[in-house]
């Protein structure tokens, strides 16, 4: 490879300032100094290279410790596969100062693995790389470095980091802004309306294109994107893979196999543009595999199609519970209960919390609703109600009552 080309490629290490996150930054450094390789994962532009570079900022790490590349670049096109990489690696190593092995979006680099387990047989390097899809550690690969390595997912920016990063408080106008474009951190950069929403769409373009369609060689792209739209609207309800089948046909006027919508809908769950969240039954302690919910990543990409606050804001303060309970490393299940739903059951370790997530708690039968499936479970694990109201009470028969701007920034 030019050195010029990959002079450059290290100097994209180099802004001027970046929003340092300090949870991540912490982690990683815990992490790599444990000689473990260092997976940094989830979808694209989530901040997973800010992620680092905030790391290598903070900690002063001088440019020439660190050999890096980053496959999102058009620089770095001329590294196709481990040789490649360990050829250059030789090269810019002639005086054995490097320290750090950092690879942005590895999965771009064919047998990326043979190189990585390679240098870190050699015990002298802390590795990281990063990958944008789901199957970077599964199969053979996940064999391959079992015992070697530590996964730390990357989401968007949290409300609380929203609210750090535009540097203004939390309440309803900064609440409207986050939930309409979501969390990406180079959103935030962007000054005008239609210049998020043209970054967002180009987000969900390349996701398509680079992680879907060349990965899976999809011919019918207007039936993914379908059923990314049908996913867009059904955020928070429970679907079968029947649902989708339907409301595909209504749309083709044609019959599209079960196993064909199945086959897509995993395709989008692939590159961690969506969540699948399995149903679990309390009674028969078994998880329903047949239906699930699915949650957007991102906010803002659920909201590209169109967002109405008045008719969506319930279903995008579901998606906000989740993401925060999946960024806080919570499992999550939808569970049920004597045929009623309760919208989240979240497991950590020895920890356990039960959610409920409603717009407004506006009538006696929504307050039924929410507080009574919750008060039918005799355990005593913590259970809250997640809501927007301004003025209600903080309890109910020992149930928390939380507003939704007080659980995103806790």
């Amino acid at each position: 490879m030019n050195n010029n080309l990959y002079t450059r490629s290290l100097n994209s290490l180099q802004h001027q300032w970046i929003f340092l996150r300090g949870a991540y930054i912490q982690k990683i450094k815990e992490y790599s100094d444990s000689h473990n390789i260092l997976v940094l994962e989830w979808q694209r532009r989530v901040g997973k290279s800010y992620t680092l570079i905030g790391f290598l900022q903070y900690y002063q790490i001088p440019l020439n410790a660190v050999f890096y590349i980053n496959k999102e670049l058009d620089i770095n096109d001329e590294i196709m596969d481990q040789k490649d990489l360990y050829t250059l690696f030789q090269e810019v190593n002639t005086d054995d100062k490097i320290q750090y092995i950092i690879i942005d979006e590895v999965q771009n680099i064919e047998s990326w693995e043979k190189f990585i387990v390679s240098m870190y047989s050699e015990k002298k390097y802390k590795i990281i790389i990063t990958g944008s899809n789901s199957k970077m550690l599964s199969g053979e690969l996940w064999t391959l470095l079992t015992g070697r390595f530590l996964s730390v997912p990357i989401f968007p920016l949290s409300y609380r980091e929203f609210l750090e990063f535009r540097k203004i408080p939390k309440g309803k106008e900064s609440f409207r802004e986050y939930v309409t474009f979501g969390g990406m951190p180079e959103v935030l950069l962007l000054g005008r309306d239609e210049l998020k929403e043209n970054y967002i769409q180009n987000t969900v373009n390349s996701i398509f294109l680079k992680d879907i369609v060349s990965r899976f060689t999809i011919r019918n792209l207007k039936l993914l994107e379908k059923i990314f739209q049908f996913l867009q609207s059904e955020v928070g309800n429970i679907i079968s893979i029947t649902n989708i089948s339907n409301y595909v046909m209504n749309t083709f006027k044609k019959e599209v196999s079960l196993t064909t919508v199945s086959n897509y809908l995993k395709y989008l769950t692939y590159p961690f543009l969506i969540n699948e969240v399995s149903r679990y039954d309390i009674k028969g302690k078994r998880i329903l595999d047949y239906t699930a919910k699915y949650y957007f990543t991102d906010i803002g990409i659920r909201n590209i199609s169109g967002f109405n606050f008045s008719t969506d804001i319930g279903k995008i303060l579901e998606n906000l519970v989740y993401m925060k309970l999946l960024s806080d490393g919570y499992t999550v299940y939808v569970w049920e209960l004597s045929g009623k739903e309760i919208d989240f059951i979240a497991e950590k370790w020895w920890e356990k919390i039960y959610i409920q997530v409603c717009y407004l708690l506006s009538t006696q039968n929504v307050i039924d609703r929410e507080f009574w499936n919750l008060l039918k479970i005799s355990d005593n694990y913590e259970k809250i109600v997640v809501s927007m109201d301004e003025s209600f009470w903080n309890s109910f028969q020992w149930i928390k009552n939380i507003h939704i701007l007080d659980f995103l920034t806790s």
